[in-house]
């Protein structure tokens, strides 16, 4: 009796890690259903709450970081996406720039009526123009930057739809503003630049830093808006929002960097071919 009572024990014990084998599969089955919901996320992404150790960078830290560790400002963007602060203050910052070159915009459509009007033009129709000049250059500096970053917020999303991929439009348009903040530098230069020349030129309101005024030639050549658009921190901005889409998307940096860049630069060859590339 005693030894059926240890054979009765043993097997009690013995149905033990049956129990345990049970728990063991819930386990696995905890486990799968972590890998299923990481499959129904966005590769390359880093939930909320991974890297809990790491101190949020705020939004100026984020702009600089741009400049001087882009990898790892991209990495807190993915984490912790908000970008209406930056956005706002990039473009603002894009506005003041050409307000401080208000009257040198004024001075240059003016000069521009009495030296160089367009052909066929009625008087007060330039009259106009030279009024608005201003304006119209305060209006494209607020929404020049918008349509850009919207721009490469759609390409982003065909080639995440291509890679199967499921982004918000948010988290692609915080990637977006960030990566190309050395584009709106370039922007800012562009009007340091025009704040030290003579308004009295032709293309005044085209001087920027780009290959266009490096190349001998290049303003007067049929092929301007081609190589006005090798500016190096445009350059900069793409290749950086190339590289944080990649890192995005988990695809290589070429499946974003072809299309982006291909696009960019189709662009300004089209506009090679308008009435008024060149001048």
């Amino acid at each position: 009796m005693a030894a059926r009572g240890g054979r009765k024990k043993k097997g009690g014990r013995a149905a033990g890690p049956g129990r345990g084998s049970g728990a063991g599969e819930a386990a696995g089955g905890g486990k799968d259903q972590k890998g299923h919901q990481a499959k129904g996320t966005v590769k390359g992404t880093v939930p909320p709450g991974a890297k809990e150790g790491i101190p949020p960078m705020g939004t100026a830290a984020r702009i600089v970081g741009m400049l001087v560790s882009p990898v790892r400002t991209l990495e807190d963007i993915i984490r912790r996406p908000r970008a209406l602060t930056a956005a706002s203050l990039l473009i603002a910052t894009n506005v003041l720039f050409v307000l401080l070159i208000w009257d040198k915009i004024h001075a240059h459509s003016h000069w521009l009526v009495e030296h160089a009007p367009p052909p066929g033009v009625p008087a007060e129709e330039l009259a106009r123009f030279a009024a608005l000049a201003p304006g119209v250059a305060a209006t494209n500096a607020l929404l020049g930057p918008v349509i850009t970053w919207f721009m490469i917020v759609l390409l982003f999303r065909i080639i995440a739809s291509g890679a199967g991929r499921a982004v918000t439009f948010g988290l692609l348009f915080n990637l977006v503003v960030f990566g190309m903040v050395p584009y709106m530098l370039g922007l800012y230069l562009d009007s340091v630049v025009r704040f030290f020349a003579d308004p009295q030129r032709a293309n005044y309101l085209q001087l920027s830093i780009s290959a266009a005024y490096l190349v001998p030639g290049g303003v007067d050549a049929r092929w301007f808006p081609l190589l006005n658009a090798l500016n190096p921190f445009t350059i900069w901005g793409l290749a950086l929002a190339s590289i944080g889409g990649a890192k995005l998307l988990d695809v290589r940096v070429a499946r974003v960097a072809v299309p982006l860049l291909g696009l960019w630069f189709l662009l300004a060859l089209l506009r090679s071919f308008s009435p008024a590339a060149v001048g």
